[in-house]
Parts: structure tokens; C-alpha cells; sequence
């Protein structure tokens, strides 16, 4: 797997920018892909490092990446000069081609940010032409023609003490969308954060000295064998694990089971 130790990087105008092959640069990062892990990759053209130069937080972004390519000629011509005569011009829009290519024939999923709705729109349908396989995993959200549909929606299969959360729930956050359907208000960033966070590589707790409850939702996969075998090595007999047939939202799919999980834990 590779890490930061196996990176090599050169310094320019401050920033780490890695010498690399466009081989390299795409079987890292498709690796990263396939193993679930959480890194970003900064393309970086001359502009950015000059900028980066000026701005100390922006300069640690870069630094602070798992991989910084050399996105323009300018940079590329001085990798070579400083003993990387064979570096290449890694682009961001080709990387980003070639990366969707691969995860096409590998099955990965890729997900896109940013920009506006009708350019992300574009983009879907123009690489849904050239990688049919890619846009046949396009998951789009369909949404609820009334308040009232996605209050049954939130209530499926739930049990009645989710009633008085789930309709708080929809009143605060369902809104009306321009093409007339209603959806969940949610912070992009903040759910790939999120659930960038729950692919990192999991952190050992081995220093904790308190009891701990892990209660798992059996219907869903957030929590990952490599986690449990984490805590329970980490925490041995101090950690108790009840498994409970329900979705991830615990409190609202089996109330009475959460509940008693949790009286006996605490005594």
C-alpha cells in the first residue's frame, strides 16, 4: 500500500509536489479508491503554487495532501530541472478521465462536487456517453411528491416511538426542489466528510481505561469487521458488543432494543 513514507516529493516555491509517472499517479489513487480510503490530490499549475506561496493556509493544504501533481508545464519543467528529467505533465481534467475510465472497468463508484447543478448535469451525461458502465451506477435522488409521502417514507418499518423525531425531522429539513419534488435538505460537504471520516483507517483506543458499549445495527455495514477487531483488541473484555437486528438509526428502528442494550450496560 502506499504511504507518505513512499512518496517522493520536490519542493517548489514551498510546495510538496510529487514526481511521479501518470502510472503511478493512477494506480495510487485507484488503490486508495478500492481499499476505501480517505486522501485528497491536489493538481497543482502554476498559479496555485504562486498563490501558495502567498497564503501559508493554502500552501499547507497542498502540503498537507496525499498526492500534488504536476498540473501545468511550468511545474513539470521544474521537477525536471531539480533531477526528474523523465517528468511528466499530469493534468487535472485528464486525471480525472482516466481515473473514471478505470473505476468504469473496476466497478468503483465515483462521486463529483462542486461547480453548479447544471454543469455537474453536463458532466454526468457527457461521461454517461463515453462510459455507459459508469452511468449505469448513477444514483440519482427521485425525491417525494408531498411532506406527507416522505413522512411515511421516514416511517417505514420503524416503530412508533420514531413518530414524534421523524416528523420533526421532515418539517425542519424537506424542502421543495425546483422541478417540484420534495427532498431532504442535507450539507454536502459535511456528508463527505462524514463518511470520509468512516473510511479512514480506524484509530486505536488501546489508551482508554473506561467500559465501552458498541451496539451494532446488523441490516447496515457502518460498522466494518476491521473496527470491531480494532476495538477488541484495543479493549478487550472492557468492551461489550450487542447486535441488533435494525437499521442504522438505532433509537428510531428498535427502541425497546437500544434501550435495554444500554440498562444493561450501565447497570
Amino acid at each position: 500500500m502506499f504511504n507518505r513514507a513512499t512518496r517522493t516529493t520536490v519542493g517548489v516555491l514551498g510546495s510538496a509536489i510529487d514526481a511521479l509517472s501518470w502510472q503511478d499517479a493512477l494506480e495510487r489513487i485507484t488503490l486508495w479508491a478500492a481499499t476505501y480510503e480517505s486522501r485528497y490530490v491536489c493538481a497543482c499549475n502554476a498559479h496555485s503554487l504562486v498563490t501558495a506561496s502567498l497564503d501559508p493556509s493554502f500552501r499547507e493544504i497542498i502540503n498537507s495532501a496525499d498526492m500534488a501533481v504536476p498540473d501545468g508545464m511550468p511545474i513539470a519543467w521544474s521537477l525536471c530541472k531539480m533531477g526528474f528529467p523523465r517528468q511528466e505533465r499530469i493534468n487535472g481534467p485528464d486525471l480525472m478521465l482516466r481515473l473514471c475510465a478505470g473505476a468504469a472497468e473496476r466497478d468503483l463508484s465515483v462521486f463529483f462536487y462542486g461547480s453548479s447543478p447544471r454543469t455537474l448535469a453536463k458532466l454526468q451525461t457527457n461521461l454517461g456517453a463515453w462510459l455507459p458502465k459508469l452511468a449505469d451506477e448513477t444514483i440519482e435522488d427521485p425525491g417525494w411528491a408531498t411532506p406527507e409521502e416522505a413522512l411515511a417514507k421516514r416511517l417505514e418499518g420503524r416503530q412508533e416511538q420514531a413518530l414524534a423525531d421523524a416528523t420533526e425531522d421532515v418539517q425542519r429539513h424537506v424542502y421543495l426542489a425546483p422541478d417540484g419534488r420534495y427532498r431532504m435538505r442535507f450539507c454536502r460537504g459535511a456528508a463527505i466528510a462524514g463518511w470520509s471520516e468512516m473510511a479512514q483507517t480506524t484509530v486505536s483506543v488501546a489508551h482508554a481505561g473506561r467500559p465501552c458499549l458498541l451496539v451494532v445495527a446488523k441490516q447496515e455495514e457502518i460498522v466494518r469487521p476491521e473496527l470491531r477487531a480494532s476495538l477488541a483488541r484495543d479493549l478487550g473484555d472492557r468492551l461489550t458488543t450487542v447486535e441488533i437486528d435494525c437499521g442504522h438509526m438505532v433509537y428510531w428502528d428498535a427502541f425497546d432494543e437500544t434501550a435495554a442494550a444500554l440498562r444493561g450496560f450501565f447497570g
